[in-house]
């Protein structure tokens, strides 16, 4: 797929490349990776868009022709609805803030308490795979793949407890952690480079609602591997994005760039 990014997506081609028929190649595909063909090649080109945007001076127009998109249009609505931001304002976001610590764009929640009115979801993110502390971000996402801005959000530094900010609508929701280097700069943790040192990590699937507690979410970061999704949430350039005061709850001293309700 990473070298097909700008030909149509022809699933037939791929199931007979790994001799499987249409039906069983989909489905295949969604168990060892969690989404559907179509979407994480989708994520592919999305991705490749944010690399090229970042490490190149390739005009909009001409990246979008070399991730497969033929209407400028289609690749900017895309890559708004997946990373959280137009291609314009990614790409000046992340050239003014490339060589800046990620650290510095936000407010640690490091030690977190219920304040016995808002409704939390509670996360522990466990140790990092080198035993390092990290800034992981924990986002709540309505699929297994890290796009579009999150429900909610919250960052601490890890390993440790987090509760995060959520509405008490009923909602199906995925628990996903980012981890990175304390030091990491925003292009290293944008191109995930090796200095950034990231880990990923994903708790259960969590259905919210007007119940009382909710399960206690558990997140193991590891490795990304060749079988996940890209990451493509713009985090941490969403950080600076503005945030509406109903975004973040009253205590909360977390970075937070959830949707607007």
């Amino acid at each position: 797929m990473n070298e097909r990014l700008a030909e149509p997506l022809e699933l037939r081609d791929h199931a007979q490349t790994a001799h499987m028929s249409l039906f069983h190649f989909h489905r295949t595909f969604r168990t060892i990776t969690t989404t559907t063909p179509g979407r994480f090649f989708t994520a592919l080109r999305i991705s490749e868009a944010k690399r090229m945007l970042v490490r190149t001076s390739t005009s909009i127009v001409d990246v979008s022709i070399s991730v497969g998109y033929s209407s400028l249009g289609t690749f900017t609505s895309q890559f708004t609805r997946l990373v959280g931001l137009s291609p314009g304002r990614f790409r000046s976001l992340a050239r003014k803030f490339a060589d800046v610590p990620v650290i510095e764009l936000m407010n640690i929640n490091s030690a977190p308490q219920p304040d016995g009115t808002a409704f939390h979801l509670e996360c522990w993110v466990r140790e990092r795979p080198d035993l390092t502390p990290g800034l992981t971000v924990i986002g709540l996402f309505p699929s297994h793949i890290a796009q579009t801005r999150p429900i909610s959000c919250t960052v601490i530094t890890s390993p440790g407890p987090v509760l995060i900010p959520v509405s008490r609508s009923p909602a199906r929701v995925v628990a996903s952690a980012i981890s990175m280097a304390v030091e990491a700069t925003v292009e290293q943790v944008l191109m995930e480079t090796p200095e950034a040192s990231i880990y990923i990590g994903r708790g259960s699937d969590v259905t919210l609602g007007d119940q009382t507690p909710l399960e206690v979410v558990y997140i193991q970061p590891r490795k990304r591997q060749l079988t996940d999704p890209p990451l493509l949430t713009a985090f941490p350039l969403l950080t600076q994005e503005d945030i509406s005061p109903e975004q973040t709850s009253d205590r909360s001293t977390s970075a937070t760039f959830a949707d607007s309700p």
